[in-house]
């Protein structure tokens, strides 16, 4: 029973980190995530300390007021959280008051949340009788059930009632515990627990209230509200939307009193959108659309074969229909805004006053779409905006949106694009021009050679330092006609030509970019990547080279990118603990002993960092192999806690005496796989896309279930040797072990955002060759003492 507590404890604990996540990214931002993983693996980290200084070795009191305090931040926060939803943008600065000090609150509120959890945690070890592998293959598969609850029943949460489920886990830890153990309850210990269910049970039915229906503190103009694993839609009225029409175009309409459809937009969490006409009746409510940039292109192919990646909510379904388009295939990765949004309240109202039967919508990644296409052929391939605010630089929650714009994508929209056709890709960009000038590198890339004849880019300032633009690549080269056509319609709605084959008053970035002068281009060089993309190093967005990493350039992208900040700022705060957990190890007032063996502190550390790197290098290359956000969730995160159960399984049958000998036996297995999935994986996935799926699901078993195994070795062999030396100690070198693990997470995003997935997986072998090293070349055995 004790082992069933547990995991439901850490079921509860892993199942909420997941929730919060989920939650922060919707209600306040993307890059909370990182936040939110930090605070957890800190506060494990901080909790097992705790419980080293505050409990005696045989004590079996169950920690009743944790447990009590824990559940009752829970509910605290599920009150409170609505009240608290802001809007965010991307320029917006980590320390704006507005938004920095409810993320503060609930980042305290956690943190002492997963300290409790970790000061129970820890307690359950002493109630184990130093069954160490038993500890620790129950908690990791508390972690593991509590991934695929989370998985189960999210969406039918809806955000603020994940606090609830935990609370609930942890209570039913209490009661097997006390089933197991046959505690006796004092008065107040039974006031503690009632009053717990009490509040649970009565904050369930606010939770339903209060989230659902709260979108940037405002709940009266919500439309529809629905959650999944990967996103909250929200719809709200929009009056007039007007992005890509350019602004005195748009008012020439306003005064000739141009009537608008009305206009609603999907929020996507809390900064992205997808705009469209839910009451649409006829084709010409959309002629003011005619003028909108991220249309040029229809206006040089008539009655053409529309392939649209990141259909959205169904405003680029309409306007294909509004220009006569042969066929239309819509692609959305999102189910809720293909399923619910597109076919209940845009296009299917739309399809069916119109009669149309040439719209196909489909439920799937882009990415994957484009490379299984066999006998698709399009005269349009229309990227509009495919990039959420986020895309900039969160790397783990918009993989799916980044890979669109790598160069292995580009060269299958050119597979399927027709002889004639046009790739147009809409985005937003200041007036350096960089991510433009990298998207035109992809073209080029595609090419092989001058790509000046095959491109054209017309924008609309929409503030002083921002263009809203769109560019385009004809397969064939523009003719004299199309030239023609493009400057024809870019003077009749107003936008601006930033460049066009044989045009006198192009841009002068883009002029010098295609006549190879790159006077202004060396200077953009020094701050952004302008080379292509790839699978391998799938961001696309603000990515800087490696010898400007610790730069100029690299502290003002910083400043610039919010995400950035958040990674770097946890970083940072993770090396400074990690330095104050390794004062204090020597200290002997804190530990009770003389000092903490060095062999100890290393182990423990790189374990940590090591299990993180490995983790999520394979999170992400998963990801990227299956193209899907919450794959990682249904098939990775399992098939590594599975790994590292039976690892830990292993470890019993190993001799104390064997100890030494058998992990340096797995570290050289463990670095030998390491290595190679280095060199190997990255060229296997990148050639793999199309297989199948239980294909892909072998490589995945085979990539990361026996490094798994060799992880769950390492641990819980660890902790058998600081056992040997002092029990005591176990719980310190547990939260050691936590606390090393989320800088390590900041730094391995940091570094896939830069340098790609493949460079981390090195990285992951450094670590554990490192700990091999520091091994067969330990001085002195005897300090672990048998």
């Amino acid at each position: 029973m004790k082992y069933i507590s547990l995991s439901l404890l850490t079921a509860a604990v892993i199942f909420l980190e997941f929730g919060l996540i989920r939650l922060f990214s919707a209600i306040f931002y993307f890059y909370s995530s990182y936040l939110v993983i930090a605070i957890a693996l800190c506060g494990i980290g901080t909790g097992a300390i705790i419980q080293f200084l505050k409990t005696k070795q045989n004590s079996i009191q169950y920690p009743f007021k944790e447990l009590f305090y824990s559940n009752c931040i829970l509910i605290i926060q599920g009150f409170i959280l609505p009240f608290f939803s802001v809007e965010i943008s991307p320029e917006r600065s980590l320390l704006d008051i507005d938004y920095f000090l409810p993320l503060f609150l609930f980042s305290i509120l956690n943190y002492i949340f997963f300290s409790l959890s970790g000061v129970i945690i820890l307690w359950h070890y002493k109630c184990t009788h130093n069954q160490i592998n038993k500890f620790y293959a129950s908690d990791i598969s508390g972690c593991l059930s509590g991934t695929l609850i989370y998985l189960m029943i999210m969406p039918y949460l809806c955000g603020s009632s994940i606090f609830f489920t935990a609370s609930l886990l942890s209570l039913g830890s209490y009661l097997f515990q006390k089933s197991s153990f046959q505690l006796k309850d004092s008065s107040i210990h039974r006031i503690m627990i009632a009053t717990s269910f009490f509040l649970l049970v009565s904050s369930i039915f606010t939770s339903f209230f209060y989230i659902p229906l709260s979108y940037n503190g405002n709940r009266e103009n919500i439309l529809f509200c629905k959650w999944n694993c990967f996103s909250r839609i929200t719809i709200t009225e929009q009056k007039n939307f007007n992005r890509g029409i350019s602004e005195e175009y748009y008012k020439k309409l306003q005064e000739s009193n141009t009537s608008f459809p009305d206009q609603y937009i999907a929020h996507i969490d809390v900064n992205s959108y997808a705009p469209f006409f839910p009451n649409l009746k006829k084709v010409s409510e959309l002629d003011f659309m005619k003028s909108s940039i991220e249309n040029i292109g229809y206006h040089i192919l008539h009655n053409p074969e529309v392939l649209i990646l990141g259909s959205g909510s169904g405003k680029d379904i309409c306007c294909a229909v509004l220009f006569n388009s042969a066929g239309i295939t819509g692609i959305e990765i999102n189910p809720i805004l293909i399923n619910e949004i597109m076919k209940n309240w845009c296009y299917g109202k739309f399809y069916k006053n119109l009669g149309s039967k040439n719209i196909k919508l489909i439920n799937a990644d882009g990415f994957t779409f484009v490379n299984t296409a066999k006998n698709e052929f399009y005269d349009i391939i229309l990227l509009n905006t495919v990039i959420s605010f986020a895309s900039s630089a969160s790397g783990v929650d918009s993989l799916s949106e980044n890979l669109l714009y790598c160069k292995n994508a580009f060269s299958q929209y050119n597979r399927i694009l027709k002889k004639e056709g046009i790739i147009s890709v809409s985005l937003h960009d200041d007036t350096d021009f960089s991510i433009t000038l990298r998207l035109l590198n992809t073209f080029r890339s595609l090419e092989k050679n001058d790509i000046k004849g095959n491109i054209a880019i017309i924008g609309s300032e929409i503030s002083e330092d921002n263009y809203f633009l769109t560019c385009l690549y004809k397969k064939n080269g523009f003719s004299v006609k199309d030239i023609n056509i493009i400057q024809e319609k870019a003077t009749e709605y107003l936008h601006k030509i930033l460049y066009l084959p044989g045009y006198k008053n192009n841009n002068e970035l883009f002029s010098d970019y295609h006549n190879g002068s790159g006077i202004k281009l060396k200077n953009l060089s020094n701050k952004y990547r302008l080379e292509p993309v790839s699978v391998r190093s799938p961001f696309f967005f603000y990515n800087v080279k490696f010898s400007h990493l610790f730069s100029k350039e690299f502290f003002n992208l910083l400043e610039e990118n919010l995400g950035l900040q958040y990674l770097f700022v946890v970083f940072c705060i993770g090396i400074i603990i990690i330095f104050i957990a390794i004062f204090l190890s020597k200290s002997r007032y804190i530990t009770k002993i003389s000092v903490i063996p060095t062999f100890f502190l290393r182990y423990f550390i790189l374990c940590g960092t090591g299990y993180m790197t490995f983790q999520i290098s394979m999170i992400q290359v998963f990801k990227i192999y299956f193209t899907n956000p919450t794959d990682p969730l249904l098939f990775v995160i399992p098939v590594l806690f599975t790994g590292m159960i039976t690892g830990s399984f292993i470890v019993s049958g190993i001799s104390k005496h064997q100890l030494i000998k058998s992990i340096k036996i797995v570290l050289v297995i463990l670095s030998i796989i390491v290595l190679t999935l280095g060199v190997l994986l990255p060229g296997f996935v990148e050639n793999t896309f199309t297989s199948p799926m239980y294909f892909k699901l072998v490589i995945l078993f085979i990539s990361t279930f026996i490094p798994a195994v060799c992880i769950g070795i390492l641990f819980p062999s660890g902790l058998r040797l600081v056992n040997s030396y002092n029990e005591e100690l176990i719980p310190w070198v547990y939260g050691i072990n936590s606390l090393s693990s989320f800088p390590a997470a900041a730094a391995s995003i940091l570094i896939m955002i830069f340098y790609g997935y493949n460079v981390l997986i090195y990285i992951s072998f450094s670590i554990y060759f490192l700990l091999l090293f520091f091994i067969f070349f330990l001085k002195n055995e005897k300090v672990i003492r048998f």
